[in-house]
Formats: C-alpha cells, sequence, structure tokens
C-alpha cells in the first residue's frame, strides 16, 4: 500500500506516492485521477506497453488495477 504523506512528485496526469508490498518490497504507485480521462487513455496504453518491456534501464511495471475511477500503476521504486 502506499500513504497520501509519500508523496514522491506530482504531473499533469497524477501523483507517484512511495509505497510497500506486504513482503517489505519498496514499491512506487503511480495514481492518475478519473477525471484525467485523457491521462487515463495513456497510461492503459502504457500498461499494454511497459507490461512487455524488460530493459535494465527501464522502471520495471509491476502491476496495476483500477479502482474507483483511479488507475494505479505499481512500478519497483528506484530512488534517487
Amino acid at each position: 500500500g502506499f500513504k497520501e504523506t509519500q508523496l514522491l512528485g506530482a504531473g499533469g496526469f497524477g501523483k507517484v506516492y512511495k509505497g510497500e508490498l506486504p513482503s517489505g518490497t519498496q514499491i512506487a504507485v503511480k495514481r492518475v485521477s478519473h477525471d484525467a480521462e485523457q491521462g487515463m487513455q495513456q497510461y492503459v496504453a502504457e500498461i499494454a506497453s511497459m507490461g512487455r518491456l524488460r530493459h535494465k534501464n527501464l522502471v520495471q511495471l509491476l502491476g496495476y488495477c483500477r479502482r474507483k475511477g483511479e488507475l494505479l500503476l505499481v512500478y519497483d521504486y528506484m530512488p534517487n
């Protein structure tokens, strides 16, 4: 899960939070709100593309879910 207080950054289509899986693995959660319809379409396309890509220079997409009009994308957490 993630907490609102763990905001890493924000952009035109949503916010990114630091989170943690039950296993203790740190993650980044990209949260796109329902009122960003263009963003929703963009991120659905991103899911399809990122789910197939594997490269050492790309952050790995671990999973996603749609909940209450939001799209949540779960990535490996990469600290600066």
